[in-house]
């Protein structure tokens, strides 16, 4: 696409210098295509710029948002991490520290709808062992992908000392 427009203002340039280069009878027609050689030129150069611009690799924006800080679980019930937003993001790691002294299972879970109603599984629970870092990547293209993700955390055995916590690391670009 890029080389088609490069083309094409490269066959109106020359024809715009084919009508300079001939001699006009009328020294207002030869300085309007003077003009009009000008404006072309500068819209080329500002195109070109654009098209760079545009082409140029972007950069990949990290954002790190905490889900659950230093959560200090106690017993073998269910508990969740807040509701991330993830509808602007194509990765997202899901990183998880467990500084309890007993291994959690966690669940990602995912909505369409800022709310832990109706929210579904996206992957497989996996276990993080005690004093332990694990990570899991979602992308929207291999995952099922919804706007809202949040974490569910179960221990078997209840922990006695440690926290947990969860961060989303949101890619973008």
């Amino acid at each position: 696409m890029e080389e088609e427009l490069i083309t094409k203002f490269e066959e109106v340039r020359n024809l715009v210098y084919d009508l300079v280069t001939k001699p006009s009878p009328i020294p207002e027609l030869k300085e309007a295509i003077d003009k009009l050689r000008l404006d072309n030129l500068k819209a080329i150069n500002e195109l070109k710029s654009a098209l760079a611009e545009l082409l140029k690799p972007k950069k990949k924006v990290v954002i790190e948002q905490d889900a659950l800080i230093a959560k200090e679980i106690r017993d073998t019930a269910l508990h969740r991490s807040e509701i991330i937003e993830i509808g602007d993001f194509d990765i997202i790691t899901i990183w998880v520290n467990n500084e309890l002294d007993q291994p959690v299972s966690v669940q990602v879970k995912g909505n369409f709808t800022h709310s832990y109603i109706n929210a579904v599984n996206i992957g497989s629970a996996f276990t993080v062992s005690a004093n332990s870092v694990e990570a899991r990547n979602l992308s929207i293209y291999r995952e099922v992908w919804l706007p809202y993700s949040f974490c569910e955390i179960v221990a078997a055995v209840a922990p006695t000392k440690g926290a947990i916590h969860i961060k989303y690391l949101k890619r973008v670009g």
